[in-house]
């Protein structure tokens, strides 16, 4: 158990991360300034690297929950707290991952709006990329908030 509990920190450690850049990125588009999308852009980059290694470790969560998954639901040593604690700590990283996904989606509107109004702002090339960087949709995690 310890070493799933070790991997769910390191998922929540990076959708953390991945958080605080978007809500910087909010932060810039919405101070009107022109001069900041190119930060937004290397944020952007910045995500994208945090979000490879974010899927890395989600795999290897799944692969490890798989393996102990009988042994987790079929011993008796591993008490109900436990398991408890393993539901709970998932179900903030997806809680975590939703808010994220809500976040780059208001981005993503805040910019198009600016390009909108302002019609001289060009968007910067990897926005999209940023915008399905953490927007994916095959999470491994809610398999396991069954257990």
């Amino acid at each position: 158990m310890d070493e799933l509990f070790k991997q769910l920190e390191q998922i929540r450690q990076f959708l953390e991360q991945i958080q605080n850049i978007t809500e910087n990125q909010m932060t810039i588009l919405l101070s009107d300034s022109i001069e900041g999308l190119d930060m937004i852009e290397q944020m952007a980059e910045y995500k994208g690297e945090l979000t490879t290694q974010l899927e890395k470790v989600e795999k290897e969560f799944q692969a490890l929950y798989n393996e102990k998954k009988e042994f987790i639901h079929s011993n008796d040593q591993i008490n109900n707290s436990e398991l408890k604690q393993l539901k709970d700590n998932v179900k903030y990283i997806l809680q975590l991952k939703d808010q994220v996904i809500l976040q780059e989606q208001k981005n993503y509107l805040l910019l198009k709006e600016a390009v909108d109004t302002r019609n001289k702002v060009k968007i910067p090339k990897s926005v999209d990329k940023a915008v399905s960087a953490v927007s994916y949709t095959h999470l491994t995690l809610p398999t396991i908030y069954s257990v």
